[in-house]
This record gives structure tokens, C-alpha cells and sequence, in this order.
């Protein structure tokens, strides 16, 4: 095959590098499992294990789908523009843009689980999703972390498309990758974006411990100002807020964004460490085990904040 120029691509396309638009089949984006494998192990167990994203059971409704504003699945693409050039340094540059759907207000993230795994394949004993097959998990495989059934909602800002870019080669734009635009209004689990009610605690996120006990607690991270919303571009000018941004670099994947974000309100809400109801008759005088409550920070303003994400 022959490299074609920006030029030549533009001829053969009447357009100056290369635009794709993906529709998704009901406006979902499904998968069986993520595996996330370390082949080596450890000093004393050196065999392969996965940690493993998969639904909770097979029979789930899986992966992520696309909302609007009314609540219908959106109808638009999400549109991938791509295009290749150099500067007058002669310093050449990939640029790959990326929208989500125009019509977007949420994304629900369905019920999922983390499973620690041996090895790096299967971890359901059957692949059929219908009512009568049972999907159980294969031996030795342990669940972690569970999201209820009510998944994670994303909510943002109607009326503003959510895209990012992403740079290699020389990055103009001083990052990897940046949020060119969206505004996010609220992350949470058991639907509480969606209905605006408090958590009730019906379905919690879950981690589990080997005795079968569990760390139960709801999720939900709002913005403080819901009109202004937490703007993931940059604003305020310079010396304002950057944007957020990704990078590798070579302590592993950075995220961040230099200025002061939007400020957010966080609430961790119906917490329960261990099994709800159960006693001890020789602790508390025999109190039974309930919920610690809630716990929450409002108003919060980060500035500069950074997170570097690690291999296992």
C-alpha cells in the first residue's frame, strides 16, 4: 500500500482528512467482560490472575446507553474527526477529535461487577442471555465490587456536545488528550440523578469481603451551581481553568487539569460496614449492626488536581 497525503485526501474525499460517524445499535454500547490481566503474579504467586469488569449476572442488561434530555435513547452519531499535518517546524501532528451524540443528556452505566479471577479467560460458566439459562460465576472466581441494579447515571448539561481531543506527534494543545467541551451536572448510583430523590439505599454499591460480609454505601457527585455546572473545558480565560486533560508519562496515566474547577458537592450516603441486623452478644450490649449514616463535603473547588493511574 502507497501512503496517501493530506492532499491526495483530500482529492479523493472532498474533505481535509478523514470524518467517521458511529451509530449505535439503540444507542448502546454492550460488552461482555473487560479483563485486566497481570500475567506474572506476585513473589509467591506467580500464576496470571484478571481483575474482571463483566455485569453482575449474564442475564443483566449490559454496557452503556445513551440518553437525551427526555429520557428517549439518542437518535445522533457519535462523530470521530481525523486529521494529520505539521507546522512550520516541520513538527508533524495526528489530531483525532471526538463527540459524543449532539442530542446527549445521560449516559447510564448498566449493572456491573468487579471479579478477581485466576487465569485471563471466561468467567461465566454459559454465554446465552435469556430468562431460562443460568449464567453462574465458574469456580474460584470471587466478586468484589457490585454496582445495584439501578447501574450509574452520568448527567450532563443539555444543549452542550461532550468532546475531547486527542493529540500525537507534537501536541499542540500541551496534553495527550483534552475536553474540548461538556458540562457536567451529576454522577450517581441508584438513580439519583435522574429522580432528584435522596438515596434510600435500595441499591447500594457493594464491596465484598471473603466471609461473604459487605462494605454497602450510595454514591453521588453533584455541582454545586447546577446552571453553571462543572465546565470540563477550559475557561475563565487565561489563568483561569485549563480543562481536563490526560497524559502518559512515565510514573503511568495522568489525570488532571491546572486552575480551580467548578465547585461540586460530594456525598457518600447509607453506610453500612458488615451485615445489617447482625449482633454480637458480648459488644455494645447486644446492639444490632445498622447504618452509619451519611457523610458529605459541599462546595468544594479544587485547583490543580492530579491523579496518576498505576499498573497492577
Amino acid at each position: 500500500m502507497q501512503a496517501m497525503d493530506d492532499a491526495a485526501m483530500t482529492q479523493v474525499t472532498a474533505q481535509d482528512g478523514v470524518s467517521i460517524d458511529i451509530q449505535l445499535p439503540d444507542s448502546t454500547l454492550s460488552f461482555n467482560q473487560v479483563n485486566l490481566v497481570d500475567t506474572d503474579g506476585t513473589t509467591d504467586r506467580n500464576q496470571a490472575a484478571s481483575l474482571v469488569i463483566a455485569p453482575t449476572t449474564n442475564t443483566s442488561t449490559q454496557g452503556v446507553r445513551f440518553f437525551t434530555a427526555s429520557g428517549t435513547v439518542t437518535q445522533q452519531p457519535i462523530s470521530i474527526n481525523i486529521d494529520a499535518g505539521a507546522n512550520t517546524a516541520d513538527q508533524a501532528t495526528a489530531n483525532i477529535n471526538i463527540s459524543l451524540p449532539s442530542d446527549l443528556s445521560r449516559i447510564r452505566i448498566n449493572p456491573f461487577s468487579v471479579y478477581l479471577a485466576p487465569g485471563r479467560g471466561e468467567i461465566f460458566t454459559a454465554r446465552k442471555v435469556d430468562a431460562s439459562t443460568t449464567n453462574s460465576v465458574r469456580t474460584n472466581i470471587r466478586e468484589i465490587l457490585q454496582i445495584g441494579e439501578q447501574g450509574v447515571d452520568v448527567v450532563f448539561k443539555s444543549g452542550e456536545i461532550v468532546g475531547f481531543n486527542v493529540q500525537f506527534g507534537h501536541e499542540d494543545q500541551g496534553h495527550l488528550l483534552k475536553f474540548s467541551s461538556g458540562t457536567l451536572l451529576c454522577v450517581a448510583n441508584n438513580a439519583m440523578c435522574v429522580t432528584g430523590n435522596n438515596d434510600d439505599g435500595s441499591n447500594p454499591i457493594q464491596v465484598h469481603s471473603v466471609d461473604g460480609s459487605s462494605l454497602k454505601f450510595g454514591f453521588k457527585l453533584s455541582a454545586a451551581n447546577q446552571t453553571t455546572g462543572l465546565r470540563l473545558y477550559d475557561h475563565d480565560g487565561a489563568g483561569g481553568f485549563s480543562g481536563f486533560y490526560g497524559d502518559i508519562d512515565d510514573q503511568g496515566f495522568l489525570i488532571g487539569a491546572d486552575g480551580t474547577m467548578d465547585k461540586f458537592d460530594l456525598n457518600i450516603s447509607n453506610v453500612i460496614m458488615g451485615n445489617k441486623g447482625s449482633a454480637t452478644i458480648s459488644q455494645f450490649n447486644n446492639l444490632n449492626n445498622g447504618s452509619m449514616g451519611n457523610f458529605g463535603l459541599n462546595g468544594v473547588a479544587v485547583s490543580d488536581f492530579k491523579a496518576t493511574i498505576r499498573g497492577m
